[in-house]
Order: C-alpha cells, then structure tokens, then sequence
C-alpha cells in the first residue's frame, strides 16, 4: 500500500500479507525478488501478529538516519527499528500507540484518546528531528517535536483536535475527516485529508494544537469538502 525509497534500498509494505518487504537495491528488472521480510519469519508466512517482530496489515514505512518506522496500522502503533534491518524477522526496538508489544489491535480499551494511542495510523514522516503520523480514524495528526526513544512515548502536539481527548471529524482549516498523507520539508507541512477532498498546508511549522492550515488544495475554500468540487 506504500513505497519508499531511501538511499539505495527499496521499502514496501505488503499490506494484505501484513509484512514489508525490503530491496537491497533499487530493482532493475520485472520480479526481481525482495532480500529481507519484516513483520514475518520468512517469506512463506503470513500470519499477523502483534509481537516485537510482527505486523497486521502495516501501509507506510519510512527510514530517517539509521531508524525504520512502519505504520502498523490495524494493531494501531508504529513500530520503530533504531536501525534498519539486515535481516529477516527482525525484532522492533520501541512501540508508540502502545505500552507493550503484545497489545491487541483495535480493542476499545486502547482507543480512549489520548497523547499515547493511535486509531489505524496510515501514514507517518520525520524530518530527523520531528516525528509525524496520521492518526485516520481519530481524525488527527499527531507530532513528536523531539524523535521518541522509549516505548509509548506521547506525542507533544495534535492537528485536527485543540486536545489530545477528543476525535471529532469537521472539514474547516483546523479539522480533518480521515487524514492519510502527510509530508514536510521541515518548515512546511502538507496532510492529505482524504475524506475532505483536499490537501491542507502550513507555510510554517505547527507549535499549537490545533493549529490552522494556510492553504486548500482541491477545494474553493475551508468550508467545502465535496469530491470534484461537486
């Protein structure tokens, strides 16, 4: 469901096999076959777990410095490796969304809203100093300032919510319907509110929850959100 590139290796979320499977470098013929598997043992199995070294059905991965992070989206957390694997079946070193490993997925006792927990996290960005993830289904961004380094880590800031204790949906310039992309430059900010018809953008780098986009793409205005402009 999502591909990435970083340096010479290529990155791809087998969504429905809920494993990524990772090129050492770039393909350069049709079939040519993956070097490594995460989120499996293998490239046999396929069997979704919840585990340090499993996945159920991840859609986004995305490597900063030496760190793989992969949106692993119905057990409702990012997985984090502090480098990136070499091998197959490698072991995540943190979980955010999570307060262990072998938390169950989308069971309502995770899904109280808070800085702490994710609702199918589709989509996440860093640019090496921040951490940034679509929390879809709590029609939210959730932003750590700093990159995390331990286990359920909350998150500094929320877009789309004036708080970390409610997930209401809207389509103005500080709300999301099911937010899934999301990019930066570092100083800009772009989501795509997929639900809303549009992408919103920050020409400056959110500080406050809550904050107001700048602009709308894909709409006339803030306050529109039919597909092809009705």
């Amino acid at each position: 469901q999502g591909v990435y590139i970083s340096g010479t290796k290529l990155f791809v979320p087998d969504t429905g096999n809920s494993r990524t499977l990772i090129w050492s470098t770039i393909p350069t013929v049709s079939g040519q076959s993956a070097d490594l598997v995460v989120g499996q043992a293998n490239f046999t199995d396929l069997v979704a777990g919840v585990g340090a070294s499993q996945s159920n059905n991840p859609t986004r991965a995305f490597v900063s410095g030496t760190k793989l992070y992969i949106g692993d989206t119905t057990n409702s957390r990012v997985t984090v490796f502090n480098t990136v694997p070499t091998v197959s079946g490698a072991t995540a070193s943190i979980v955010l969304g999570k307060t262990i490993f072998d938390s169950i997925g989308n069971s309502s006792s995770f899904l109280t809203p808070a800085a702490t927990v994710f609702h199918n996290p589709n989509n996440l960005t860093t640019d090496r100093t921040r951490l940034i993830a679509t929390d879809s289904e709590n029609h939210r961004v959730l932003i750590w300032t700093a990159i995390p380094t331990s286990t359920n880590q909350a998150a500094n800031l929320v877009l789309g919510q004036t708080n970390f204790t409610t997930v209401n949906s809207g389509f103005t310039a500080s709300t999301f319907d099911t937010p899934n992309g999301v990019t930066t430059t570092g100083v800009k900010l772009a989501v795509a509110d997929q639900n809303n018809n549009r992408v919103l953008i920050w020409n400056t780098f959110p500080t406050v929850n809550g904050d107001a986009a700048d602009i709308v793409i894909g709409q006339a205005n803030f306050t529109s959100r039919s597909d092809n402009q009705g």
